[in-house]
């Protein structure tokens, strides 16, 4: 299942990255592990971290997901001034446009996708197209 909600999660942009948190290292999670191999080798561009927790590996998975989510942050904010770039739109265009709706400050206002993974690109999406 984790192979193939990576995959699912990769080529329809719904998350920039997969981090799979074990408890121990078991039977089923070393082959998640090594099929995983074979797709991050078939799709590099897949970010994919697995994490054991155990008490003598804390720093180690500590440190794997720092540098996961670091990169993963990196692809989000790349996507997002490639959006930018692409609309037209500033920083303070969006801050302006939601301003003007307050319902774009709500916590539940659903975002539509619009085939980006990250909020703040899908975001700027959706106020682009409500601007046409």
């Amino acid at each position: 299942m984790l192979v193939g909600k990576a995959l699912w999660a990769y080529r329809h942009r719904k998350a920039h990255m997969t981090c799979e948190l074990s408890p121990y290292a078991c039977m089923p999670n070393t082959m998640s592990v090594g099929a995983m191999a074979a797709v991050v080798g078939r799709y590099p561009d897949l970010l994919y971290a697995p994490i054991e927790v155990k008490g003598d590996a804390e720093v180690h998975a500590l440190s794997r997901c720092q540098m996961i989510l670091t990169e993963a942050r990196k692809r989000a904010q790349r996507e997002f001034e490639q959006v930018l770039d692409r609309t037209g739109l500033s920083m303070g265009d969006l801050r302006a446009a939601v301003d003007a709706d307050p319902r774009l400050k709500r916590g539940t206002y659903r975002v539509p996708r619009h085939g980006v993974a990250g909020t703040a690109a899908s975001l700027a999406l959706h106020i682009a197209a409500r601007r046409r």
